[in-house]
């Protein structure tokens, strides 16, 4: 069922249906972008920048070209709404299929939307990821989870608290620390259970019959 994924969800900030439509639109396209390495270029670009010029206008506006670049040529993108839902699943094939997305790689999702972008990853089934940027407040998460002996695993990912209101300290605690939870993908499925996150394996089927309105670059 799963090998290497990344599940990415949107904070929703009061988005409409018409804003996200928009947004989406523009990142329709048929130029052929190959996205591994450009991912891997501005990951690079973020960690070499000095502070002070990563937030200059020009270098925003050259990152901002490189990450339309990239989801441009995007055919396969879904976004599932639902105006009462704080986190909105969001999908991009090039992106999520056998990926995971680290704090720096949610910057190319987080700048096109203008808002905080949570990822849960499995990586082989061996490891659970969950990383977080709000790049408003400049704050960036990573933590990771292992099943194999002799790699350690972080600490809990103890502020998915302060962001998802269904989980408290003590259950994500409990949930990570759980030893008869042997395999990422069903700690993944437990702890999305408990953040109260929908994962999509198949995303369009599954997310209209979850309830939420389908949008994508065509709509």
């Amino acid at each position: 069922m799963y090998s290497t994924r990344t599940f990415l969800f949107l904070k929703n900030k009061g988005f409409t249906r018409e804003e996200l439509l928009t947004v989406l639109r523009g990142l329709g396209g048929e130029e052929n972008v190959r996205m591994d390495s450009t991912r891997r270029e501005l990951r690079t670009l973020l960690r070499t920048l000095p502070e002070e010029e990563r937030l200059a206008p020009s270098t925003r506006q050259y990152l901002r070209e490189l990450l339309f670049c990239q989801l441009r040529a995007l055919s396969t993108v879904f976004l599932a709404y639902d105006q009462k839902q704080t986190w909105l699943p969001f999908e991009s094939l090039a992106l999520c299929a056998g990926s995971v997305m680290t704090s720096a790689d949610l910057y190319l999702v987080a700048e096109i939307f203008s808002t905080s972008v949570l990822a849960l990853s499995v990586e082989q089934n061996a490891s659970l990821h969950v990383s977080y940027l709000d790049a408003a407040d400049g704050k960036a998460e990573d933590f990771c989870w292992h099943t194999e002996r002799g790699r350690e695993s972080t600490a809990p990912p103890f502020f998915l608290s302060e962001i998802c209101s269904a989980a408290g300290r003590e259950a994500i605690g409990q949930l990570w620390h759980d030893k008869n939870v042997h395999e990422a993908k069903n700690k993944l499925e437990e702890l999305a259970g408990l953040l109260r996150l929908p994962v999509f394996l198949s995303f369009p089927e599954e997310a209209e019959k979850s309830g939420y309105i389908l949008l994508t670059p065509v709509d």
